[in-house]
């Protein structure tokens, strides 16, 4: 992994989502998306692991904003500490505390 992405992981990790080891993280992910790819997400995932968080990771179908996400997806998305959005809906505001991200993800702190 170059340099760059490396750093550029450890930001979103640990300086925008605060990842600290026994988080709970959860990555919702949109299938076929053009904003992020399965490699970038997985460089991700295992960067959050050795951090020690608890990851999960949901792929869904593309779906117009937020209010469309599926039941289980929303229910996820409360029962985690943090959740990562790399969908192509991700600058619309989901939930009382989000904050926007460039490059279509979006960090939404719940606890």
């Amino acid at each position: 992994m170059s340099s760059g992405r490396a750093i550029a992981i450890d930001n979103l990790l640990l300086n925008c989502a605060k990842l600290r080891p026994g988080s709970a993280v959860l990555f919702v992910n949109e299938n076929d998306s053009e904003s992020t790819s399965r490699e970038t997400v997985e460089a991700i995932e295992a960067r959050a692991r050795e951090i020690g968080a608890d990851v999960r990771s949901m792929w869904i179908d593309h779906v117009p904003g937020p209010e469309d996400m599926p039941a289980a997806t929303l229910d996820a998305v409360v029962a985690s500490d943090v959740a990562v959005f790399t969908t192509t809906w991700a600058s619309a505001p989901l939930a009382a505390g989000a904050r926007e991200r460039p490059g279509r993800a979006q960090l939404c702190r719940h606890r």
